[in-house]
């Protein structure tokens, strides 16, 4: 094969795999949810939820394989064959389409004996994602009232669970889910030191646009929208 050939059949290859596959499922009954759904999911999502949504989804869709791999990077389903993609706050430049199914308030967390520096000028240790681009102060909402807190990233981890567990450690502060740090407020393993004023964590199930879209990917997003709905913190 030619280099140019190779770079044609890479670049092809998922698009013709995906043709097969609606193929496949036409003739064997038009509107049919079977076959392989390859699926992209975090490892936040890994750890809480994504097991007991697909063992439900089975349950109803006996004829379709799940194919879950757990990687924090985000990935191109195109290029890397998946049929469907769920991270958390996708980029809004994204070619890729679907749907929020869960949606959580950020705010800063830390342990309770990690002093919260009072003076404008003071930087507190950080725990970021590297994914997303830090601003050097937060502007945070406590108590009615807004407040800037500079800070300076010690641990950056492409992983939220990594995050999370650095935070409980006691490395920095960090912005994390409501939902996730809930239980650790209520311990008194943490404690919020305010909501992240334009932060809204949303976790999104994504998929390549496009007219033919498999029963399968189109089932699996509506049921995962209406599996989450009950969990959404506003």
């Amino acid at each position: 094969m030619t280099e140019e050939g190779r770079a044609l059949y890479e670049r092809t290859a998922p698009h013709l795999a995906a043709l097969l596959a609606a193929g496949a499922e036409l003739r064997g009954g038009r509107g049919a949810v079977r076959g392989v759904l390859r699926i992209s999911v975090p490892a936040l999502l890994a750890r809480f939820g994504i097991a007991a949504f697909a063992t439900d989804f089975l349950r109803h869709h006996p004829e379709v394989t799940l194919e879950i791999d757990v990687d924090d990077r985000f990935v191109d389903p195109l290029r890397d064959g998946y049929d469907l993609v769920i991270r958390a706050n996708p980029a809004p430049e994204s070619e890729l389409v679907g749907r929020l199914f869960l949606r959580t308030r950020g705010i800063v967390a830390a342990v309770p004996d990690l002093p919260r520096p009072e003076a404008p000028e003071a930087e507190v240790p950080a725990v970021v994602l590297s994914s997303r681009p830090a601003p050097e102060i937060w502007t945070l909402l406590f108590e009615g009232a807004e407040r800037r807190l500079r800070h300076r990233p010690v641990v950056r981890s492409s992983s939220m669970l990594l995050v999370h567990e650095a935070v409980l450690a006691g490395a920095g502060a960090g912005i994390l889910p409501l939902s996730l740090v809930a239980p650790d407020l209520a311990a008194g393993r943490l404690v919020s030191w305010g909501q992240i004023g334009e932060a809204n964590i949303g976790a999104w199930v994504l998929h390549p646009p496009g007219h033919l879209v498999r029963p399968a990917v189109r089932a699996f997003v509506e049921e995962m929208t209406r599996f989450f709905r009950a969990d959404t913190a506003e």
